[in-house]
């Protein structure tokens, strides 16, 4: 599977755009190492940037992961998550688009 958001997919209004993406709970509670794998091609326009949270309450964030600048094709990320994930029993993740 995979998540798709085109900011520009219709027409450029001129205004801001901040679009969430948030998960179901995560049980990490076995798990003393966490990561998150994923494939990303991110195309920087102005001061947008792609950014991931975790969060063990759905309320307060912690920035993990953050692009802003272009890259030239699909490229594999793997991000350490254990320092806010690892032996937690409900973990949320964010995926915020701003620009």
């Amino acid at each position: 599977g995979f998540a798709l958001f085109m900011s520009d997919g219709a027409t450029d209004d001129g205004k801001p755009e901040d679009a969430d993406m948030i998960s179901s709970a995560i049980n990490c509670s076995a798990y003393t190492y966490i990561h998150l794998e994923f494939d990303e091609w991110f195309v920087q326009r102005n001061s947008s940037a792609g950014t991931i949270y975790v969060s063990t309450d759905n309320a307060t964030w912690s920035q993990a992961y953050t692009v802003n600048s272009t890259e030239g094709s699909a490229t594999h990320i793997q991000v350490d998550l254990t320092p806010f994930a690892a032996n937690q029993a409900t973990v949320y993740l964010k995926f915020n688009f701003y620009f």
